[in-house]
């Protein structure tokens, strides 16, 4: 249940929208399923609006990639939506199946077919491929099985839901490892970037001194030819 409480003039029409919890809106899978059920709709009135809203049969988190949910509450009109303060998200969900609670009669009943079963199980291999020195010879008598205590249904339940939320945080902390492999190869790239760029800058300096050098060079001789040659004028 979603209020709102704070004092506006005017009215404004809302409307309840399913988000992941990135950001990203959640689609419909097949048409005209609900995503959300209730009261999805809520016309402010004096700053008071209530919605009671239900997670729709496949929002779950299960059949969608193992994703948290968020609720966005946002206008109805879509024009204003663009005014981000007139939108809420809540805080990430996540949305499961709701177990069913079996009667106790019924439960007793699977849980003594279950020992039943164990029992036969256990004793069988002593009733089987026994030669003895006399066909009525009997067998010693096998184990008894204890019967298993009640809320197994329950425990089973409890187990299967750790496993997959340490499913889920092993995907989350192979998709963070994932994460700095690629910023510690982007990192080393920018790195060799930088040094070749250095080394350009460095070759650049170095062919700058050397051209430098050379056109003294070019300078001297060319004064040293000049001079040769006004010598020559002068004598002749």
């Amino acid at each position: 249940i979603l209020s709102l409480n704070t004092p506006v003039p005017n009215q404004l029409a809302l409307r309840a929208a399913l988000y992941y919890e990135n950001g990203n809106i959640v689609r419909e899978s097949q048409e005209n399923e609900q995503l959300l059920q209730g009261d999805t709709e809520v016309m402010v009135i004096q700053g008071k609006g209530m919605f009671k809203l239900k997670m729709g049969p496949n929002a779950l988190s299960n059949k969608r990639g193992k994703q948290r949910f968020r609720i966005r509450i946002e206008p109805k009109d879509e024009r204003l939506r663009q005014w981000e303060l007139l939108s809420v998200l809540t805080e990430p969900l996540r949305s499961v199946t709701k177990l069913e609670r079996k009667p106790a009669s019924q439960r007793a009943r699977e849980e003594k077919a279950d020992a039943d079963a164990l029992d036969e199980a256990i004793s069988a291999p002593s009733n089987a491929g026994l030669v003895g020195p006399s066909s009525s010879s009997t067998p010693p008598p096998g184990p008894t099985a204890t019967p298993l205590q009640g809320g197994s249904s329950a425990r089973e339940a409890e187990v299967a839901r750790l496993q997959a939320e340490l499913v889920h945080e092993q995907q989350k902390t192979a998709a963070m490892n994932q994460l700095r492999q690629q910023l510690d190869t982007e990192r080393h790239n920018n790195v060799s970037i930088q040094e070749a760029l250095q080394r350009q800058a460095d070759q650049i300096r170095q062919l700058t001194a050397s051209n430098q050098e050379i056109l003294a060079q070019l300078s001297e001789i060319r004064g040293s030819a000049s001079s040769s040659g006004a010598r020559l004028r002068t004598a002749e």
